[in-house]
């Protein structure tokens, strides 16, 4: 099962996502910002991002410090706010996915198996 990382300053929303995901037999590491996510995750070691966008650290600055550091993980963002100009400004950062906030236990599960990096399976945008 991939790892994933779940980024979410909502120490309620970052438990029941982690809970759900280990549950299910992910791997989970979760931050409560961006900021130390960047600092001390492993990117390479990580399949899957679930990412906030409205944090201290603010989650379109994770997802283009991901990108820029080449790391090529599907991001999946989870926000309450995605207007069609936001989504078209994040899918130019590099998001994958986006939950709607709130989102029930189906589209977060969906979200995670469809953008899920298993070894041998390439991204989106990848040929094999």
């Amino acid at each position: 099962m991939p790892k994933v990382m779940v980024v979410e300053d909502d120490e309620l929303v970052r438990a029941m996502v982690s809970r759900i995901l280990k549950k299910e037999g992910h791997e989970v590491v979760g931050y409560a910002d961006a900021a130390p996510a960047l600092e001390e995750a492993d990117l390479s070691a990580i399949e899957l991002i679930l990412t906030d966008l409205s944090m201290p650290t603010p989650g379109e600055q994770l997802i283009q410090e991901v990108r820029k550091r080449g790391a090529k993980a599907p991001i999946v963002v989870m926000s309450g706010y995605l207007s069609e100009d936001k989504l078209h400004l994040l899918e130019g950062l590099g998001a994958q996915a986006f939950l709607e906030k709130p989102f029930d236990l189906s589209a977060l599960l969906q979200a995670v198996r469809d953008h899920s990096s298993s070894e041998g399976k390439p991204l989106d945008g990848e040929v094999e």
